[in-house]
C-alpha cells in the first residue's frame, strides 16, 4: 500500500505540472517524430489517452467482474483515434482531464479492490493496485520522452 501511496502522489505532482510543461511546446516539436519509425509528440501524448482509457475499464471491471481479461492493441488504437489530426491543446486537455478523473478514482479504491486480481492477458492475473503502480511509472516514462 505504501507504494501505492507513493504512486498517487507522483501522480498528483504529475497532473498539477505538466500540462503548462506540455502547452509550452512549440507545435513543430509535436509534429516531429522522435526517431525514424516512431511515434510522434502528439501520438505518444493519444497514447497516454489509450492507456487512461483502458486503466479505466480495468479500475471499474476489476472490482465487478472475477478476473476480466482487459488487453488492446496500442498502435491500433492510436491509428483509428487519428491523434496526428487533433488540435494540440484540445489533446492536452483531453489528456488532463481524464487523468484527473482517474486520479479521483484512485483515491476511492479500497484496499480489497486494489487487491483484485485481473488479467492483462490470458492467464497472467496482476493485482489492481500493481497495474495502477505501473501506470503511474508509465506515465512518467512517456512524458519524459515527450518533454526532453
Amino acid at each position: 500500500m505504501e507504494n501505492y501511496q507513493s504512486a498517487l502522489l507522483q501522480f498528483e505532482a504529475l497532473l498539477k505540472h505538466i500540462p503548462q510543461a506540455l502547452e509550452q511546446l512549440p507545435e513543430h516539436e509535436w509534429k516531429k517524430s522522435l526517431d525514424p519509425g516512431k511515434w510522434t509528440k502528439l501520438q505518444i501524448l493519444g497514447h497516454l489517452i489509450d492507456s487512461a482509457t483502458n486503466n479505466h475499464h480495468r479500475i471499474i471491471r476489476a472490482q465487478i467482474e472475477t478476473n476480466p481479461v482487459i488487453v488492446y492493441d496500442q498502435v491500433v488504437w492510436n491509428k483509428l483515434n487519428h491523434y496526428t489530426t487533433y488540435a494540440i491543446p484540445q489533446l492536452i486537455h483531453f489528456w488532463n482531464s481524464y487523468n484527473l478523473h482517474l486520479y479521483f478514482l484512485m483515491q476511492q479504491l479500497s484496499k480489497e479492490a486494489l487487491s483484485t486480481n485481473f488479467c492483462l492477458a490470458p492467464n497472467k492475473p496482476i493485482t489492481l493496485e500493481d497495474q495502477l503502480i505501473d501506470y503511474v511509472a508509465h506515465l512518467q516514462h512517456h512524458l519524459n520522452q515527450i518533454l526532453a
